[in-house]
């Protein structure tokens, strides 16, 4: 079997191409992560606001207040 030899250019180039597919792909893994958290986020500040008007009703059922 015959091996196959490469110029210092060569292996650079390739590397270069593979970093770059590697970066790429990460990049968009990250964008995908970080869509989700920002989605759960959004519900989480919801259900907190939520939450916190329950609070001020049952607050002012407590005390008497309209």
């Amino acid at each position: 079997m015959a091996k196959a030899v490469f110029t210092a250019d060569q292996l650079e180039s390739m590397l270069s191409r593979v970093l770059t597919t590697v970066i790429e792909k990460l990049d968009a893994c990250m964008e995908k992560m970080l869509e989700k958290f920002e989605s759960q986020l959004e519900k989480m500040y919801g259900d907190l606001a939520t939450a916190q008007c329950r609070i001020d009703t049952l607050e002012q059922l407590l005390w008497g207040h309209p």
